[in-house]
């Protein structure tokens, strides 16, 4: 994801849709966990949550930076908001185009 040819936002979207498809959908209860271990230094997944955290913080700050991504927008927020989208298409009835939706409905509003 340091492609520094391609839109700050749309790495952003990739790396947020990629890891949250591929991970937080998966695993039930792995969003709270996640949630859990970035604020407790003493939990076992708190340094993979924290390198996570970074990573999206550089692409994060990379949106910002080109003015593609509100400034007071944080990683925290967008990884939150990423894990409660996961958090709903985890929950039976949820139909197999919700996730693309809601994480576009969300990326337009994380733009500037």
């Amino acid at each position: 994801m340091n492609d520094s040819s391609d839109d700050g936002d749309a790495a952003l979207g990739r790396w947020l849709l990629a890891w949250e498809d591929a991970e937080a959908r998966t695993y039930q209860g792995l969003p709270q966990s996640i949630l859990n271990a970035l604020d407790d230094d003493t939990s076992e997944l708190h340094t993979s949550c924290a390198t996570m955290r970074a990573a999206g913080a550089q692409l994060l700050q990379r949106a910002q930076d080109a003015g593609r991504i509100r400034p007071e927008l944080t990683i925290y927020e967008a990884i939150a908001l990423t894990l409660g989208l996961a958090w709903t298409t985890q929950h039976h009835g949820s139909p197999p185009d919700l996730l693309p939706r809601l994480f576009d409905t969300a990326m337009h509003g994380m733009a500037v």
